[in-house]
């Protein structure tokens, strides 16, 4: 797993940001990735506590809101860059936020843990920055001046 040793070691080491590990170079996506990833934790702790379900659908909505709007982001940058792969990668946006949304409404009507909208963001999430963003990045790097990295 990418952010974790082991499983065992989930829950006990949490979530946490690395930007040598985890970072894709690019500064401003980097600081949304590292955004999710604290609002992933902070679900995580409050469903750990036995916190309030309606406090904990509140804070996932509003991770899957900070998701799609990161998506779009990403996406302008990709547009403005002339990224060729931006329409493979926008629809791998759409089939993530979908299954969100698919999550929300199974959390909300009781079908599904509080903790599977986090866990199914971080082993979809930190693969996609890794792979696909990094891949982004990287073909920005060959083209100079197409957009800061900073």
């Amino acid at each position: 797993m990418w952010f974790f040793g082991s499983k065992s070691k989930e829950k006990a080491r949490g979530f946490a940001w690395k930007s040598r590990e985890h970072g894709t170079g690019h500064e401003r996506l980097d600081e949304d990735h590292r955004d999710l990833a604290r609002r992933v934790e902070e679900v995580q702790a409050l469903v750990a506590a036995r916190g309030d379900r309606n406090e904990v659908y509140r804070i996932l909505e509003q991770l899957v809101q900070a998701t799609r709007e990161h998506f779009q982001r990403e996406e302008e940058a990709m547009a403005e860059a002339g990224f060729g792969g931006l329409a493979r990668h926008a629809a791998e946006h759409e089939e993530l936020l979908a299954q969100c949304q698919d999550h929300l409404r199974q959390y909300k009507n009781g079908s599904l843990s509080g903790l599977a909208l986090p866990a199914f963001l971080r082993d979809w999430l930190l693969p996609h920055i890794q792979e696909s963003d990094r891949q982004f990045v990287q073909e920005l790097r060959r083209q100079p001046g197409k957009l800061p990295l900073g």
